[in-house]
């Protein structure tokens, strides 16, 4: 009789720690990435990335290689360049702050185009890629490796954002 109680109080306890940690591994959340964190930034007007598996660094080593612009409603522009090669990692991070005259124009260009509502149907593309994302008039939209219809208005935004005065 000794032996079945031990054996409940044995079933009992591991059906306690295996229900125990479910519950501790479900409570647990995935920390956000930088990326993410400034993605889900109410203030972030326009997001862009480029990234290639085909770069080298300056050395001549071979690995990938990526830019990130982030452009908030401040006027706030990041750039976030790098290259890595899975044991080395050169990430360069600038920003810089766009007048009043490039921020409207930037703004009538997304406004104009009506990219917080167009559906720019994602391609499969091998060793390269573009992401974008546009918060605009209270509408968030988010594009990966979209259309050339799509990504021509995408090009020009950027061209707007790297040469502004």
């Amino acid at each position: 009789m000794k032996r079945r109680g031990w054996i409940v109080v044995a079933i009992v306890l591991a059906v306690f720690c295996v229900l125990g940690g479910a519950f501790l591994v479900a409570d647990k959340e995935t920390p956000k990435t930088d990326k993410e964190e400034r993605l889900a930034d109410p203030n972030l007007l326009y997001f862009s990335s480029h990234w290639s598996g085909l770069c080298s660094n300056a050395a001549g080593e071979k690995g990938n290689c990526f830019q990130e612009n982030y452009l908030y409603s401040t006027g706030s522009l990041m750039k976030k360049m790098g290259w890595n090669s899975g044991s080395k990692t050169d990430i360069s991070l600038t920003e810089e702050k766009l007048d009043g005259a490039s921020m409207k124009k930037i703004k009538e260009k997304m406004e104009g185009s009506d990219l917080e509502t167009k559906d720019c149907s994602s391609l499969s593309i091998v060793d390269a890629g573009w992401e974008y994302q546009i918060n605009s008039g209270g509408l968030k939209n988010y594009f990966k490796n979209p259309p050339s219809a799509c990504k021509e208005i995408f090009d020009e935004i950027n061209e707007m954002l790297l040469n502004h005065p």
